[in-house]
């Protein structure tokens, strides 16, 4: 879950659907910016379906009493969610094992930084896959590989920019990407693409990689600090309204 605070509610963002918002953006990438275009409906389908491990875990909110929020995607317990990764994982690789190497490589990333011992064998125990799929997939171009890992990590970041905080939200207050994606792609002599709001419903991509006034969507929930107090996470959480945040790309 994507969790952030107001001051009279939490807003709650399902993994899933902000991997759904991950797509769009991704279906939106210019084709003559794309390398080896036979490979697109893998790749979109792998920034489509990264998160699936989330949609278990986010079913069923949960409350983190140390800092009286629910738990996010930041901060849920590493040993639960390991699980699901794998799980998440294998049912992508089930269906296509492209998709399931980019993923595979996506959690790997993301559990690297860590010294504790389940993420290190989480990632030791990834990277067999990935050779084995690579073997299962073979040739495989490496600097193709690095552009749709490149991307699905984009598509996610910028995903992650419209969700983590208020629509508008200056982009030097978000911190992860204050200084721009980390991504580098060749097309862009490998210069940092920045995003910043223009308002509540526009964001200014520059460079623009994606077709010009683009408009994606992202379901989400504002819940009711009140009725968390009350009612608890879970329930508060399933009887509040599921609503629309609407974006373009300048």
């Amino acid at each position: 879950m994507i969790v952030y605070e107001r001051e009279q509610d939490f807003v709650m963002i399902r993994q899933h659907d902000h991997a759904e918002l991950s797509s769009q953006i991704a279906k939106a990438w210019l084709p003559e910016l794309f390398e080896c275009p036979e490979r697109r409906e893998d790749v979109e389908l792998a920034i489509a379906e990264h998160d699936r491990a989330w949609i278990d875990l986010d079913e069923t909110p949960l409350w983190n009493d140390r800092k009286g929020a629910p738990f996010s995607f930041i901060d849920f317990p590493a040993k639960i969610r390991l699980i699901f990764y794998s799980k998440g994982i294998d049912e992508v690789s089930a269906s296509n094992v492209y998709a399931g190497l980019l993923c595979s490589m996506h959690y790997e990333h993301l559990c690297g930084f860590s010294k504790q011992d389940e993420l290190v064998f989480f990632c030791q125990a990834e990277r067999a896959r990935q050779a084995q799929m690579v073997n299962q997939l073979a040739p495989i171009a490496p600097e193709s590989l690095k552009f749709h890992f490149d991307l699905l990590q984009f598509c996610d970041d910028l995903s992650l920019f419209i969700c983590l905080m208020e629509p508008g939200t200056p982009t030097e207050q978000i911190r992860w990407y204050r200084s721009g994606f980390p991504q580098r792609f060749a097309f862009l002599q490998n210069e940092k693409i920045t995003a910043r709001w223009a308002d509540t419903e526009s964001i200014v991509l520059s460079p623009l990689p994606l077709k010009e006034r683009t408009v994606c969507t992202v379901a989400l929930k504002a819940v009711s600090k009140a009725d968390t107090s009350r009612l608890g996470i879970h329930e508060s959480y399933i009887q509040a309204p599921f609503t629309e945040r609407k974006v373009q790309f300048v």
